[in-house]
């Protein structure tokens, strides 16, 4: 077998890239070897992967990051494949696709042929990601008008999953359109394979066309914590991911067993901070927490029980923007026990619900004053929740 590859000298040698950048490629799943020796760790690529490194070099001249480099191409069936979003002239959505034998020549295909077409004006950032016999097309389709709950923002972002697409046709027969991520700002999800397999996503905490307070200091957005993609009885669940653990410094513990009352968790004083909270036993209307909290201000996130939905509020979050979309995101849920996770730092939280089932991802601009934290119930509930500070 090794008789018929080139080996990592081999290739540096036939491409002018330099064995360091190509054993970089590898470790960040760019371009991996066909075959590494179990024994000498030696690792050996195909002929064909010439072309993929002539590729890279040629994405690096036009400065094209790495990572755009891994999201913009994947091989299908012995072919290569790169998909574009795309806005039809009669103001439609839509995403097209290429096709290359060789990395090098690529011929247009057409678009790929969904029922959800029809719905916004324009699709952008496209990913394509298969799970075992399932295909998973994530996109941010721009202009669907707000149904309920649903699309109150901006733009937005999600997926499509179903049969994996048939690039002979770009036939893609799926299920309805899910949102990612049910908070106030999130935008143009990205993924990647790393090194253990697993699909990590990272997506833009902001959106375009909104005026941000941190605009007036020449700062603009930033980004999500990783997560770890999974699908899950025909839905994508996100984890945040488990080196984020790394970050935890001293913890603290506390359980309540509340009585149509609030608590403030005693002599916590922090802006940026990662807590689990499990709520159990609960009735009445309300449970929840109060997040970034002073005498003026909080960032509120609860559960309504009797209109079975989770609940992001930041009308109380100080600074305020883009009021023309609300100052509320919420989403159905009906269970009898409820996690959440969440992150919180000086201008953002990602609230993870049951390992990940639903996620809210936020700004919020609130006062240094604001560091408080507290636990609330308009009925009666357990929780236990444990805060870590962030090192």
């Amino acid at each position: 077998m090794k008789s018929k590859l080139l080996t990592i000298g081999e290739l540096s040698k036939r491409t002018g890239c330099s064995i360091k950048a190509l054993r970089y490629y590898d470790l960040i799943g760019l371009l991996k070897p066909v075959y590494v020796d179990p024994n000498s760790n030696y690792r050996y690529y195909n002929f064909e992967q010439t072309r993929m490194v002539e590729l890279i070099q040629i994405c690096i001249n036009l400065s094209i990051p790495l990572k755009e480099v891994k999201d913009l191409v994947f091989k299908d069936n012995n072919k290569y494949y790169c998909l574009i979003g795309a806005e039809r002239k009669e103001n439609l959505g839509t995403i097209v696709y290429y096709e290359s034998d060789n990395l090098k020549d690529w011929t247009f295909k057409g678009e790929i042929k969904t029922s959800f077409f029809g719905n916004g004006f324009m699709w952008e950032c496209p990913d394509y990601l298969k799970f075992d016999d399932k295909g998973v097309l994530i996109f941010s389709p721009q202009g669907l008008k707000a149904e309920g709950d649903k699309y109150k923002n901006i733009f937005q972002s999600g997926y499509l999953i179903g049969e994996n697409i048939d690039f002979s046709n770009g036939k893609f027969k799926h299920g309805e359109f899910t949102e990612l991520d049910r908070g106030f700002d999130f935008y143009a999800p990205q993924t990647m394979t790393d090194d253990k397999n697993r699909r990590i996503l990272i997506g833009w905490m902001g959106l375009p066309e909104i005026d941000y307070p941190s605009d007036k200091n020449q700062w603009a957005h930033c980004l999500t914590l990783p997560r770890e993609l999974q699908l899950v009885n025909g839905r994508l669940i996100q984890k945040p991911v488990k080196e984020l653990e790394q970050l935890r410094g001293e913890k603290l513990e506390f359980s309540y067993e509340l009585n149509n009352e609030e608590k403030a968790i005693e002599g916590f004083n922090e802006k940026s901070y990662e807590l689990i909270c499990n709520f159990n036993n609960f009735n009445g209307k309300y449970i929840g927490l109060k997040l970034r909290k002073s005498i003026n201000e909080e960032t509120v996130f609860y559960y309504d029980i009797e209109n079975k939905k989770l609940v992001l509020d930041r009308s109380k979050s100080k600074e305020k923007f883009a009021l023309e979309y609300g100052t509320q995101r919420k989403c159905k849920y009906d269970k009898d026990e409820l996690k959440l996770q969440i992150f919180v730092d000086i201008s953002s939280i990602e609230v993870f619900v049951n390992d990940g089932e639903e996620v809210f991802t936020s700004r919020i601009f609130t006062g240094d004053e604001s560091n408080e934290l507290s636990i609330f119930a308009d009925g009666s509930a357990k929780a236990e929740m444990k805060v870590w500070k962030i090192k």
